[in-house]
């Protein structure tokens, strides 16, 4: 099996990494700043089934560029993994509009950029599956602490465009999920 996971220089994304490859998989580790990595490369290292690829999802460039190194090559699992908290501390009177857009890039945008790019490699694969890491804060029924604004919005957004890429991709046999880590 050959897994993609965005956002894997640290947190869930690593740990993706470090399962899939002890597992004896392909993992690609796609991260923007693969020279500083230093835990991914402690994670990789052992292993020379795994990939560690430069990544921005923010970038279209960044994104074209690891669509073209993946070209005629399959891919079985997209995690959607990589994402932004934000700056600001969430509150009504600390709402950042410019890091709020920025947060939206990284978390909504960037998502459906990264699969659309990738999915040739995705159609190639075996029971591909495409997963995005949302939040229990995306919920707008179990929201009952308020707060936290910019990122249940983009969260929230992540999950519509996973809905949508279920039904666009259903047609392919590509699976879609969201998962939340808490």
């Amino acid at each position: 099996m050959r897994v993609l996971v965005t956002g894997a220089s640290r947190g869930i994304g690593l740990e993706l990494v470090r399962q899939y490859a002890e597992a004896g998989h392909d993992v690609i580790a796609a991260c923007r700043d693969a020279p500083r990595a230093v835990d991914l490369a402690a994670v990789a290292s052992p292993y020379s089934t795994v990939q560690v690829k430069h990544l921005d999802v923010t970038s279209q460039a960044s994104v074209g560029t690891l669509a073209r190194e993946l070209d005629n090559q399959r891919l079985d699992i997209l995690y959607n993994n990589a994402g932004d908290y934000g700056r600001s501390s969430g509150r009504l009177d600390d709402v950042d509009v410019d890091d709020w857009m920025r947060m939206f890039r990284v978390n909504t945008v960037g998502p459906l950029q990264v699969t659309r790019a990738l999915l040739p490699a995705l159609r190639r694969g075996t029971n591909s599956k495409v997963i995005g890491l949302s939040s229990i804060k995306a919920s707008t029924a179990r929201n009952r602490l308020g707060g936290s604004y910019q990122y249940r919005s983009t969260k929230a957004g992540l999950n519509a465009i996973l809905r949508s890429l279920a039904v666009d991709l259903r047609g392919f046999g590509i699976a879609v999920y969201a998962l939340s880590p808490g």
